[in-house]
């Protein structure tokens, strides 16, 4: 098989990456808690979504968890930090060793047909 100028540059650079340790896996979500809706929001039929930033840990712990913007202001902002505050992750690694990664960014919405579920049930 004969291969082509462009594909041994690939592949060289693949190696090259490989062996310097850049290959990054990212964090993944491992445990979640439920997403309550607060019940005078629910009543009130109001719906809007809270774009969160925190740092996740080496150990997979969420901390400083901080309100990047939410629609309407304030409505869900604690019940979206308490939300977050329950995810385990298994850490970001570089080269097989954990890492902990900052300003990881979240969207949780709030609609009224979802009810109250976790996140796992979102992405299942």
């Amino acid at each position: 098989m004969r291969l082509s100028k462009g594909n041994v540059l690939l592949t060289v650079a693949v190696l090259l990456l490989v062996s310097c340790g850049t290959a990054v896996v990212p964090p993944i979500l491992l445990e979640s808690g439920r997403l309550v809706y607060p019940p005078a929001s629910r009543e009130a039929k109001v719906e809007g979504s809270v774009l969160l930033s925190y740092d996740v840990s080496e150990e997979g712990e969420v901390s400083n968890i901080r309100i990047v913007s939410s629609t309407p202001s304030d409505v869900f902002d604690q019940a979206a930090i308490d939300f977050v505050s329950t995810w385990r992750f298994q850490p970001q690694k570089r080269a097989g060793i954990s890492e902990t990664v900052e300003k990881v960014q979240s969207r949780i919405s709030f609609t009224l047909q979802d009810g109250d579920m976790s996140y796992l049930e979102f992405i299942e």
